[in-house]
């Protein structure tokens, strides 16, 4: 594997990688909101 390719295909992955892992967390804290709400 080529180093150089990889770390470009990498670049191109990360602000998708970014955008699910602000996704999950605002998802998480939403959860935690709601079973505050539930208790």
């Amino acid at each position: 594997m080529n180093i150089i390719y990889f770390s470009l295909r990498l670049t191109k992955l990360a602000p998708f990688i970014l955008f699910v892992g602000v996704n999950v967390a605002s998802r998480k804290e939403e959860n935690t909101e709601l079973d505050k709400c539930h208790t």
